[in-house]
């Protein structure tokens, strides 16, 4: 197999694992109150202190929950590219155009799911961060999915390379 396709399904990987350690760990927004000199760090889930870490009341904001939603929905595209890789691989002897579907599939897939962590990035960018003291003070939770993101595109780039790569366009000369 061409080693375009080997590292499609490492960057879809990376991303997914990335855009998880993001969402799972409560530092999306961290900063430092300037009353208790205590560290404060907002996440999706949860905002924690010094002290320890408290979940959200159940009627949080609606863009806080857009963006858990699409936090949460970006993981599925992700883990379907990463099951039509396995099988792609597993059908070497399949026929060319069910083999171009399966790539023309993941490349949507990721697509997808690096939109869904966009719209969740940008959610939270523009709803939180502006929103009071808290200006500009965006935790590593936030840039772990944003590489998680970034890094869903560049795997469409590598699928996309690969299928150039591996199924060369035919032109018919009509005369």
């Amino acid at each position: 197999m061409n080693p375009f396709f080997y590292t499609c399904p490492f960057f879809v990987t990376a991303g997914l694992l990335l855009h998880i350690a993001g969402i799972a760990t409560p530092s999306w927004i961290s900063t430092r109150s300037s009353e208790t000199g205590q560290s404060l760090m907002f996440g999706l889930w949860e905002v924690c202190t010094d002290m320890g870490c408290q979940t959200y009341p159940s009627n949080k904001a609606s863009d806080l929950q857009a963006c858990e939603a699409f936090s949460v929905l970006a993981i599925f595209p992700a883990l379907g590219a990463l099951i039509i890789c396995s099988v792609y691989a597993l059908q070497a002897n399949a026929e060319e155009s069910s083999r171009k579907k399966q790539i023309n599939v993941a490349i949507a897939l990721c697509l997808l799911s690096g939109v869904a962590v966009l719209i969740c990035i940008f959610v939270w960018r523009f709803s939180y961060v502006n929103s009071g003291p808290l200006a500009d003070d965006l935790g590593y939770s936030f840039y772990l999915s944003l590489v998680g993101g970034l890094l869903m595109f560049a795997s469409c780039g590598m699928f996309q390379v690969y299928k150039r790569h591996t199924f060369p366009a035919q032109y018919i000369v009509l005369s």
